[in-house]
């Protein structure tokens, strides 16, 4: 892929507890974060992205072995905001199967104890359909569209097991990045590592939040070991 039409490159893994057919590594072709062999960075409009491998410290049965958590901290440097959203993101299989971060938060959701993230956040805000759950963060002056049927389909996939406070706690909120901030936190992605040899991490970041074409796309191979 030309290094001219990526922009922001992450990179991420399978956690020792959600790893039940091997881990995703950054292949080769990934931008390792120097000193490090599961960390990969990318700069791209003024966006920075780190992801990390190996990243989850949670207690065994906190995640479900069907669930891969992958460690992103997103930086804006540009001018414009930029929307951080999960339908954003995906692992793109080998065999072209998509697999979509799980949502934390059900679309439909009724008021419940507030969640304070354990990563701290400057100048991100959140989500205004959220705003009752991180009530810490402040809170963005215009909606975000989602699509809800995905939201639906991809939640369901919690199953039984609904994500416990620790990961909601360690979870990416969703919301607008201003120019000058930065975000940190667990995408927990269905996992593709009982299907796949390979996956690739794509997302897209829409530069100020309008949808009139300021998209910065990244794309990352990962391969299965």
């Amino acid at each position: 892929m030309s290094r001219t039409t990526l922009p922001v490159l992450l990179a991420g893994c399978l956690g020792t507890a959600a790893c039940g057919h091997g881990r995703l590594v950054p292949s080769d072709a990934a931008a390792l974060v120097r000193g490090t062999d599961d960390a990969a960075v990318a700069f791209a409009d003024g966006l920075r992205c780190t992801a990390e491998t190996d990243a989850w410290e949670g207690k065994p049965g906190d995640l479900p072995a069907s669930v891969a958590p992958i460690k992103v901290r997103i930086s804006n440097d540009s001018e414009k905001p930029v929307r951080v959203r999960y339908e954003d993101f995906a692992l793109v299989g080998e065999s072209g199967r998509t697999y979509r971060p799980l949502p934390l938060i059900p679309f439909e959701h009724d008021a419940r104890v507030p969640i304070s993230p354990i990563y701290a956040s400057d100048r991100f805000f959140v989500a205004p359909r959220l705003h009752d759950v991180y009530p810490e963060l402040p809170s963005w002056s215009n909606p975000l569209p989602r699509d809800e049927a995905l939201y639906a389909r991809e939640y369901a996939k919690w199953g039984d097991t609904h994500p416990d406070r620790h990961v909601l706690r360690e979870g990416l909120p969703e919301g607008m990045l201003a120019g000058g901030g930065s975000v940190t936190g667990f995408l927990y992605f269905e996992s593709p590592t009982g299907r796949e040899r390979g996956a690739t991490l794509a997302a897209e970041f829409d530069r100020g939040g309008d949808a009139k074409g300021l998209i910065t796309k990244l794309e990352i191979p990962f391969r299965v070991e």
